[in-house]
C-alpha cells in the first residue's frame, strides 16, 4: 500500500515535458507583446538597406508557457517552437538563434543576425511593448 501511495504522489508531482521552467527571465517573457517596429538592416548587391516597418495593434508575438510562440504580423498567423537560453539570454526560435538585447515589464528587445549566401549579413531587430 505505501509503494502504491508513493507512485501515486509522484506521478502527481511530474512537470509536463513540453513546460517552459518557470526561472525569472521566462516569466518575464511568457507574455502577449505587441509589435512596436521592426527593423531590418544588411546589403542588398553592395549596398546598405534598412527598412522599418512600425507595427499596428493587430501585430503580437504572444510566447505561450507551453513553448509555443503565436505570431500575427502584417495580418499572417504563424505558431512557432521556442526555447529560452536563460543563462545566455538568447530565444530558439524554430531553430533560429535570437540575442535577448533587452527586457523589462515593459520592453522586450529581440536581435537576429543572419548570414545569407545570395544577400550577406541580414540582422532583424524587433521592438516589443506591453
Amino acid at each position: 500500500i505505501m509503494a502504491s501511495a508513493t507512485l501515486l504522489i509522484l506521478a502527481s508531482c511530474k512537470k509536463d515535458s513540453d513546460e517552459v521552467p518557470p526561472d525569472a527571465l521566462g516569466e518575464k517573457i511568457q507574455w502577449r507583446w505587441q509589435h512596436d517596429s521592426k527593423v531590418n538592416t544588411g546589403k542588398l548587391s553592395g549596398e546598405d538597406r534598412i527598412v522599418k516597418y512600425d507595427g499596428t495593434t493587430a501585430d503580437y508575438m504572444d510566447f505561450q508557457r507551453d513553448g509555443k510562440l503565436h505570431t500575427n504580423f502584417r495580418g499572417k498567423n504563424v505558431v512557432s517552437d521556442y526555447t529560452i537560453l536563460g543563462a545566455e539570454k538568447k530565444i530558439t526560435i524554430d531553430g533560429d538563434n535570437n540575442i535577448i538585447r533587452e527586457i523589462t515589464d515593459n520592453t522586450f528587445v529581440l536581435y537576429d543576425k543572419d548570414n545569407i549566401a545570395t544577400l550577406g549579413t541580414t540582422i532583424t531587430t524587433y521592438h516589443l511593448k506591453r
